[in-house]
């Protein structure tokens, strides 16, 4: 997994293509971070660009918060968008059924 540093020396992104190789701010590990509950700050680079060393502290409650709430309303939007198509879905085939039988 490579990830991507900011100028504080905390990862801020994985990904799992190379990055361009112009961008000298990344790292490579074999360990999945995670970037959602964690604030992870890089101890040591090697040369080849192996993470050692990583920091992780648990983000502040408050930005966890956030980041549930803004999960949840994303799934209730996904949800209610699936129960709107599903009302027109239903409506168009009774309007097909209701032809059918005229």
């Amino acid at each position: 997994m490579y990830y991507l540093i900011n100028g504080n020396s905390e990862i801020y992104a994985k990904s799992e293509i190379i990055p361009d190789p112009e961008l000298e701010n990344y790292c490579i590990s074999d360990t999945d971070l995670d970037l959602t509950m964690y604030t992870v700050t890089v101890g040591m680079i090697d040369e080849n660009k192996n993470l050692i060393y990583p920091q992780q502290r648990v983000k502040p409650a408050e930005q966890l918060v956030q980041k549930i709430i803004s999960m949840r309303q994303t799934q209730i939007d996904t949800d209610v968008a699936a129960l709107e198509l599903d009302y027109r879905l239903t409506l168009l085939e009774n309007n097909v059924k209701e032809g059918e039988t005229e």
